[in-house]
């Protein structure tokens, strides 16, 4: 049973890759159809993370009683993983309904869709991870090239959480079209219990330090923080944690992928 699953999982991703050109190639029309006829380009998806942290790192930093350029870099951080987090799940809602006549004309793998936003959110998420270390690097003068090599293996789990969480908001979307709403309002809730706009320190000294504990989010963006900000290599015992925050809802996504794929075409 496990060696037939195993081989089906396979078999369905080479499906996938033997894609690769035109999934691929949607990826590349999206990001050209976005910055077409634009004065600044790229330079946008620079422009709004920037903006975006000079704000809230005059404002907040005030609130917090903290410098400028120790809070602007965490922000930065913590917002391109909140972007990257609430877009793939946005954006995953849409893509089966937005790629309503590529799935009508021939049987496609469905998740090439859901995995054409996650990488280009994906693509605008490493700019503003490389803004955050053009931050960080003038101010603490010191470049942690080991602790940016842990990042590898937590790009590819968060990579990895982020397509699974669009699979099942593209399927659930599709059947429940008030899923997107649902998720809107969840996520405007979800985003304060995460230390996204302030220091996690500040849920430890208002005795809610287990939001960091049991909040899965937190501990995500902390693994990206650590290397970044401070140079801190995340323990193997949390690289297990966020490998088994990746992989549940990666088990999830493959049982409805298998479950519903082929009845997709019938909600459309």
């Amino acid at each position: 049973m496990l060696i037939a699953c195993c081989r089906s999982v396979i078999n369905y991703f080479a499906l996938l890759w033997s894609f690769r050109y035109f999934w691929s190639n949607l990826v590349k029309a999206e990001l050209q159809r976005r910055y077409r006829r634009s004065l600044f380009g790229l330079g946008w998806s620079m422009l709004q993370p920037l903006s975006m942290t000079l704000v809230l790192g005059v404002v907040y930093r005030k609130i917090f009683n903290i410098s400028f350029w120790d809070f602007a870099p965490m922000l930065l951080c913590g917002l391109a993983f909140w972007n990257m987090f609430s877009q793939s799940i946005f954006r995953g809602c849409e893509s089966f309904v937005n790629s309503e006549s590529y799935i009508r004309q021939q049987p496609l793998p469905l998740v090439m869709f859901p995995l054409r936003g996650v990488l280009t959110t994906g693509f605008h998420f490493l700019i503003s991870l490389g803004l955050t270390l053009l931050l960080v690097w003038p101010v603490n003068m010191v470049f942690y090239p080991w602790a940016l090599l842990s990042l590898m293996p937590t790009l590819t789990l968060l990579f990895i959480f982020c397509w699974s969480i669009a699979i099942l908001a593209s399927f659930a979307h599709t059947y429940f079209p008030d899923t997107q709403h649902l998720a809107e309002v969840s996520l405007q809730a979800l985003m304060f219990l995460t230390p996204i706009m302030y220091p996690p320190a500040m849920l430890e000294r208002s005795n809610l330090g287990w939001l960091l504990q049991y909040n899965p989010l937190a501990i995500l963006v902390e693994m990206l923080r650590g290397p970044i900000l401070r140079g801190e290599v995340p323990e193997l015992f949390t690289y297990g944690i966020a490998a088994l925050i990746a992989l549940v809802p990666a088990l999830l996504a493959g049982w409805v992928v298998s479950r519903y794929e082929d009845q997709v075409i019938f909600a459309l």
